[in-house]
Order: structure tokens, then C-alpha cells, then sequence
């Protein structure tokens, strides 16, 4: 994340630099990027400058770590503005296309991490949160191990104000004086002891502290609870939820927030009697004083602070027991009934994923799961161990009311969390460099354990397209994106590496893993893999030790370790093209690096260990992945034995290896030519899931591709719709038929449309569903129109959503929405989170980049 950090430098001249906290690799931007507004004729927006040294000539301005500082003239507020939003958005389009991997400066900034000197092997903490002040006071009690003499202990804490600090020494009760400075900059504080700490005794630290809501959905922060359209202001209409992953922890309460720091935590909160209090574990007990309820929880296991929550609201629950143990959905009361489907699947993935790794979920969490749904939440969802956490749009399933998409992006992200229970919760990564073993195999379980539980839905095949294809490929085909393994200190790189690479890119390599050793060995592997590093943390040299015993036990050989197979796949960005030339003796095989061809940059070619599979027209066995042979990344080409001369043949069955290969267009147009005809366009009673997926997509292709009995279907039925705006539209249709309709509709039809979808007594996620069908229109002054309703008061049009609309459905979307967002900045920089808004706009322009001439605009 490129993060420009804006300082008054000149009070009397108003200049203003923007500098980058590291320099960039960013060769590959500098012919298409420039820092402008205008160049330096009119002293205003971006221009490169040059300060003068003593002797009056000009020289580059170095920073310290190697960045340049760039100059801002504030001469004219308006066209600073302006100029912002220009150029956030062309970092946010370049980092969105380019996951950049930042070049080291000379030195590493060492005081984001802790040192191990004393360590935390449990907490006792209490919260009580002020929903009215928007404010919460805490007190922590840490008991510590001191590993070495010494007498400075550091931590983490942000935005906290601290009240009280006390010291005991648990061996001699004696108490030790001590002063604290608190670092914003690297969160963290140093509190200095007398006497020392002494090696192997264990100490108490107390902490009196107090704190504010945060505002940007990290830590701990008060969300609406949103009724229709409504929200109401008081305790009812909000609930405080938690979300510390990966480093908000420590804007909650003051402690080790690095994931390899686990400890124990017995969790306390003070609430209105009016409320309830959820955590990760069990009520313990309830006792109420002066009308107030103070909830305590049972211990937890060993954990990391990022998995640590609790919640204080107005919630209904539904509940499914198990002997002892309690499985529980919470939503806000209007919704309740529509959690039967995530009780239900969460049941059966706890159910499955215990049966898979040996390891049962009650064996460290005896009691229960909760389920909660949370309005305003960043992530999908979040797998805090024993209390999960989701967006609310991904946690209500209506049978009626809702799409059949949703309701397999609900099971997959269930899947996806109840998968962290073992992978990232029981085994943790031991730095956030190496976040894909949490993110990789929760994507890979997500496919794969859904595909266990709903196999008719073919999500094992789904996952080669969607997440294979479609994401990691499309991504991780830039020179410059940063590898699986990459290291990180600063809290906004941290959180830059939750993207495709630890998710996507990961997962289709955990899939290449398993099908090279077979499913069989892979699995227990894996089961070696959470025994061995249980309520520990673990790095990828761990994972392929676990790998590497299964395969040895086992009758499948590989060329090489695990280890040496592996490592360019997880230490080097990309992946490979498997180039394959029918020969005389068989077939020869070469590889090359794939890179995005519009790209003008040197490339230095990455090789890889390629496992080979192949399947020919004499013996058409897709079932077995098992290599046959290996590409090394040392061969300059590699002969595969056959006597087949004539005849079809395809490398990479199941396309088991994360590289593309060239094959048979014309096979693939087929198959779209045929798709429409076979699942149809009218709905039917016995449709499958999987029918109703095929008939969303194989519509808008064909609409899309000007297929006639498509576009006219849809013509059709969009034109009835028009005359009874209140006609029963398909619920997994709709969007679609309104948009082929849309596709050609003048600014007339298109206004009406408008208006009827703004009139829909519709909630607020089916009403944003319709409104995708406005940016379908083939006319960029209509487009143009649509962004400027957003701006409209009179129409309740959400502009994040338009945008990103406008670019996704129209081939010049990008560049439409880039312009109109430099044109109206002044209306823009009004919206809430302004910035927010621009940087998610930016990221999906960037990601809808597909031709030469829309990289260099």
C-alpha cells in the first residue's frame, strides 16, 4: 500500500511533499505514470522538483531509506483537490493492476517488532464500553515470563490512554517501579523497571487504560444495526463488535500483537442489562450491579491476539445442540429467521472438517461456535476462534428472496472460516509473511469441503476457473507482484497482503501440491501438519517437513524434496507456460515465465520444478494427476516419451498446475455455443443449483456476445416489466434481463428504468443488485448520466457501487469512471470516506485493465 504522508513543510510558501515510506520497484509505471497536474508553468498540482544545496545549484533531494520526495504547490485549493483525487487514483489503479512488491531500503525499520525478552502467558481482561460517548475504559492484567535479565519490556498499544501501570514480581510479591513512553509511530510502548527483570521469574502487569470507538472498522468499534433503511440512535440501534486481524488487538487493549505471541485470555465486559455480551468462549457468569451486567467468559486455549473478540448488542439467537456442545447463529431480531441456512452449514462443515483432521474443534473449544452478523464489517467475514463474524449481506439467506449465488457464497465463506478453526487458529502463522498458510488453505477448503457437502454443485470444478483462471492467473502475470513468502514489518504492509496472492495464488498451489502426491498422501500430510504445530505457529518449511513424511511413507516419489519443489513456487512471484511440441520421439517440453504481454519491461525469467501430466486420445484417463515426470527449472527442454503420432493429447490434466498451456480455442467456443441451448432461458422446478449458475452465466454471455434469441428473450421480458414495474422478475435473472434491456435502451427507457428501480420498496442489497443492470447501457453518455445521479440527492444511488458497476459491465468503463472522478472531484471529496471510496474505485479500475491502450490512458 502506497500510504502518502502530507506535511506543511513552509507555512509562509504552503508547500506540501508527499513522500513513500520505502522507494518502489516501479520501472514498469514510469513511462505511463507522471505526477502532474500541470507541470511547473502553473506552479500548481504534482511536479518533480529539485531543492538547491548550499551553493545555489539544484540537486534531487534523497531520503534517507533511498525514496524520493516529490513537491505539491498548494497555489490553488480547488486544483489540489482536483489534483488528489488524480493522484490517488492512478496509485490506487497501479497497485490495484500491480501488487507491488516493495524494494528493501538500506535499513529495516526493527522497533514494529517486538523483541522476546518478556513474553505473555496470559490475560485477564476487562472491558466497559460507553455506547453513548462512544468511548470504552479497560484494565488488563498480564502475567509474564522474563527470559533474560533485563529491564525494559515493550508492547503494543494505539490509540489508548493510559492510566495506571503496576508491576509485581510473582517470585518476591515485591512490587517494581516503572516509567512508560508510548511510540505512535511504531505502535508501541516501552515501560523501563526497577529493580530488573529477572530470568525466569514470572510477573504481573496491570494496565488501566481507556480508549475511543474506532472509526474505520478496526478494533473495537460500534456498527449499525440497520432495520429496512432505517437505523436507530441509541443502544438498540448499534452493536460493538471487534475486528483485530492483523494488528487492531492493540487498539483495543495493550498487548503482544504479533500472531507467534499466544497466550490464554479470560475476557470480562461490563454492559447495559439490556444487552448481551458474546466472546470466543462460554459464559462463565453474570453479575449485575447498579443496572449494569458484568460477563465473564471461560478461558480460552492458547491463541493469538488477532482471534480474540467479543460483541455487546441487542441480538436474537437461534441454536442447535449437540450433546454438550452448542452450535449459534445471532442477528439483529427482523432477521432471525433467515439464519436457518448458516446454522445448518456450519454444523455440517464443523462436522466434516473434525472428521477430516483427526483433530477434534471441541477438543480446545468444549462449548460452542457462535455465528454473528455484524452491518458494517470490512471483510467478508472473520474466523475469531469460537465467535465468527460476517458481513450481514453474507450471513441472511431468504429461500425466496435470494439468489442462488448468494447462497453458494454464503456455504463456500463458511467453509472458508470454520476451515481457520484448525488453519490459523489451532496452527498460526509465525509471521504475516507467511499469512497464505492461513488465507491459501481457507480458500482451498472453501472449494473442496463445499464440493464434500454440495457435490452436485461441481465447486471442485469451479475453483480451476474462478479462482485458478480468472484471479491468480490473471494477477500474478505482472512482473512486479510479490511472492507467496514475503516478508513485512509495518502494520500497512501487513494488511497489504491480504490480496490474491495469500488467497487465490495460494490456494491453486496448496491444489497443485495435492494433486502431484495425490489426494490420499496430501491429506495426511496435512494431519501431520496440525498435530505436530498445535496451539503453535508454523512457517512453510514446517508445512512441507509435515508434506514430506507423508510422502515418504508413501508409494508416490517426487524428483526432488518437497522442499526444493516448492521453494520458487512460494518464494518467486508468477508461474509458468508448459510449451509443448509433438517431436519424433514424443513430445518436447519447454517452460517459460508468463508475463502480461502489453507489458514493456525486461523480464528475469523465474523456472520452476513442473510435476507432468498428460492424457492422449489412446488412453483418455483424467483421473490420475500423479506426475509421470518432472520439468526442473535447469532443463533447457525435456523429451516425454510416446509413440503416438496422430491424435489429440492434452498436458496438465484437470489443469493441476498453476501455468497456462496453449489449447484449443475453437473447443471452447463450442462449448459457449452450445451452453445456452442446453440449460435454456425460462426457469424450471427440478433446476439444480448448479443449472441455475449455468443459466445466470450462459445468460450473459450470450447477451453480452449478441446472441438472438438471447437479446431477444431478454428485450422481451424487460419490455413487460417496463409496463408492471412489479412483475415477478426471476430472483437469479433479474439483474441480467434488466441489463441485455438496458444494453440498447435510449436515455428515455433508461431514465424510466432508473426511476422504477429507485421507486422499489426493495431492501437495500436487492435494490444495488438491479441498479448493476443500469451500467449495462452500450452508451457512454448514459453512463456518464448514471454517475451523475450518484450525486443526485434525489436519488438514493450509492456512488461506490455505481462506479465499480460502470467499470465492470462496459468495455470503456474504466477510463469513463476515471474521468468523471477527476471532472467532479468536488463533489466526490464530499462523500463519506472519501478516500476510502477513491482507493476501492481505483482498485477496481486497475483490475478491469485489459487491453494495451487502457494501461497507457
Amino acid at each position: 500500500m502506497i500510504n502518502p504522508q502530507w506535511c506543511n513543510e513552509n507555512d509562509e510558501t504552503d508547500i506540501v511533499t508527499i513522500h513513500f515510506d520505502k522507494p518502489l520497484k516501479v520501472g514498469v509505471h514510469t513511462s505511463n505514470i507522471k505526477f502532474c497536474g500541470n507541470e511547473t508553468t502553473e506552479m500548481f498540482g504534482f511536479f518533480k522538483d529539485r531543492y538547491r544545496n548550499e551553493r545555489g545549484e539544484k540537486v534531487n533531494y534523497k531520503l534517507e531509506n533511498g525514496g524520493e520526495r516529490w513537491i505539491l504547490s498548494a497555489a490553488s485549493e480547488s486544483k489540489m483537490t482536483r489534483t488528489f483525487v488524480t493522484f490517488l487514483l492512478v496509485l490506487g489503479i497501479c497497485q490495484a493492476r500491480f501488487p507491488f512488491e516493495i524494494v528493501d531500503g538500506d535499513q529495516v525499520d526493527w522497533k514494529y517488532l517486538l523483541p522476546s525478552t518478556v513474553l505473555p502467558i496470559e490475560y485477564k481482561l476487562h472491558i466497559t464500553p460507553d455506547f453513548v460517548k462512544s468511548t470504552f475504559e479497560g484494565e488488563v492484567n498480564i502475567t509474564l515470563i522474563a527470559f533474560i535479565t533485563n529491564d525494559i519490556l515493550t508492547l503494543n498499544l494505539k490509540d489508548l490512554t493510559i492510566y495506571d501501570i503496576k508491576f509485581v514480581d510473582l517470585n518476591t510479591t515485591r512490587t517494581l517501579e516503572s516509567l512508560y513512553l508510548p511510540d505512535e509511530e511504531h505502535e508501541i510502548m516501552n515501560i523501563t523497571v526497577t529493580p530488573m527483570f529477572e530470568m525466569d521469574h514470572y510477573y504481573s502487569l496491570q494496565i488501566r487504560y481507556a480508549g475511543i470507538f474506532n472509526e474505520n472498522m478496526r478494533g473495537f468499534y460500534k456498527s449499525r444495526v440497520m432495520e429496512g433503511n432505517n437505523v436507530t440512535f441509541n443502544s438498540s440501534g448499534y452493536v460493538l463488535t471487534t475486528h483485530f486481524e492483523p494488528t487492531g488487538a492493540r487498539l483495543a487493549f495493550p498487548c503482544w500483537d504479533e500472531p507467534v505471541f499466544k497466550a490464554k485470555f479470560t475476557i470480562s465486559v461490563t454492559h447495559n442489562k439490556t444487552l448481551q455480551a458474546l466472546s470466543n468462549t462460554e459464559v462463565l457468569k453474570k453479575e449485575e450491579k447498579d443496572g449494569m451486567i458484568t460477563t465473564s467468559f471461560k478461558q480460552t486455549p492458547l491463541m493469538s491476539t488477532y482471534l480474540v473478540a467479543f460483541v455487546v448488542g441487542n441480538y436474537q439467537f437461534k441454536e442447535d445442540k449437540v450433546g454438550n456442545f452448542t452450535y449459534r447463529v445471532w442477528t439483529k431480531a427482523s432477521a432471525i429467521n433467515q439464519t436457518d441456512y448458516v446454522l445448518k452449514m456450519g454444523r455440517k462443515f464443523l462436522e466434516l472438517l473434525n472428521s477430516y483432521t483427526n483433530i477434534s474443534y471441541q477438543t480446545y473449544m468444549p462449548d460452542k461456535i457462535d455465528q454473528l452478523s455484524i452491518n458494517d464489517f470490512r471483510p467478508d467475514a472473520m474466523e475469531n476462534w469460537g465467535l465468527v463474524i460476517y458481513r450481514e449481506n453474507y450471513f441472511l439467506y431468504d429461500e425466496v428472496l435470494s439468489s442462488t449465488r448468494l447462497k453458494i457464497d454464503i456455504l463456500m465463506i463458511i467453509a472458508h472460516e470454520f476451515s481457520h478453526q484448525w488453519f490459523g487458529n489451532l496452527v498460526s502463522p509465525a509471521w504475516w509473511d507467511y499469512i497464505w498458510l492461513n488465507e491459501g488453505f481457507g480458500t482451498y477448503f472453501q472449494y473442496f469441503m463445499s464440493h464434500k457437502v454440495v457435490p452436485e454443485l461441481r465447486l471442485d470444478h469451479m475453483f480451476v476457473v474462478e479462482t485458478m483462471q480468472q484471479t491468480a492467473m490473471d494477477i500474478d502475470a505482472f512482473p512486479v507482484v510479490h511472492p507467496m513468502n514475503h516478508d513485512v514489518i509495518t502494520p500497512n504492509d501487513i494488511r497489504d497482503l491480504f490480496d490474491i496472492i495469500a488467497y487465490q495464488k495460494a490456494a491453486s498451489v496448496i491444489r497443485m501440491m495435492s494433486h502431484a502426491m495425490t489426494e490420499e498422501v496430501f491429506h495426511k500430510g496435512l494431519k501431520y501438519y496440525l498435530t505436530s504445530r498445535a496451539l503453535r505457529n508454523a512457517n512453510s518449511y514446517e508445512l512441507f517437513l509435515s508434506l514430506q513424511k507423508a510422502l515418504d511413507e508413501s508409494e508416490i516419489k517426487w524428483k526432488q524434496s518437497v522442499q526444493v519443489i516448492m521453494h520458487n513456487w512460494v518464494e518467486y512471484s508468477g508461474y509458468p507456460t508448459l510449451i509443448v511440441k509433438r517431436v519424433k520421439e514424443g513430445y518436447e517440453l519447454t517452460q517459460e515465465h508468463f508475463v502480461i504481454v502489453f507489458l514493456n519491461i525486461d523480464i528475469y525469467p523465474t523456472k520452476w520444478w513442473l510435476p507432468i501430466t498428460y492424457v492422449e486420445e489412446s488412453n483418455p484417463n483424467f483421473s490420475n494427476t500423479t506426475p509421470i515426470d518432472w520439468l526442473s527449472p535447469d532443463d533447457e527442454s525435456h523429451i516425454v516419451p510416446s509413440k503416438e503420432k496422430t491424435g489429440w493429447f492434452i498436458f496438465n490434466t484437470q489443469q493441476a498446475e498453476c501455468m497456462k498451456y496453449r489449447n484449443l480455442q475453437r473447443y471452447v467456443a463450442y462449448l459457449m455455443r452450445t451452453l445456452t441451448k442446453d440449460v435454456g432461458y425460462e426457469p424450471k422446478a427440478n433446476d439444480s443449483d448448479l443449472v441455475k449458475m449455468l443459466r445466470i452465466k450462459a445468460m450473459k454471455w450470450a447477451c453480452e456476445a449478441g446472441v438472438k434469441n438471447c437479446t431477444s428473450y431478454a428485450e422481451k421480458t424487460y419490455q413487460q416489466w417496463l409496463k408492471n414495474p412489479e412483475m415477478k422478475l426471476d430472483v437469479n435473472l433479474k439483474t441480467e434481463i434488466l441489463c441485455a434491456g438496458v444494453r440498447y435502451a435510449n436515455q428515455s427507457i433508461w431514465t424510466r428504468t432508473l426511476e422504477y428501480i429507485i421507486a422499489s420498496t426493495l431492501d437495500d442489497d436487492n435494490r444495488k443488485d438491479l441498479q448493476e443492470a443500469l451500467a449495462c447501457s452500450n452508451s457512454s453518455e448514459i453512463l456518464k448520466k448514471y454517475l451523475n445521479s450518484t450525486l443526485d440527492p434525489n436519488y438514493s444511488i450509492d456512488f461506490k457501487t455505481a462506479a465499480i458497476n460502470v467499470v465492470s459491465r462496459h468495455r470503456t468503463g474504466p477510463e469513463i469512471v476515471f474521468h468523471f472522478m477527476v471532472k467532479e472531484y468536488q463533489h466526490i471529496q464530499k462523500i463519506n470516506n472519501f478516500k476510502a471510496v477513491v482507493e476501492d474505485v481505483a482498485i477496481a479500475i486497475g483490475g478491469a485493465i485489459t487491453t494495451e491502450q487502457q494501461h497507457v490512458n
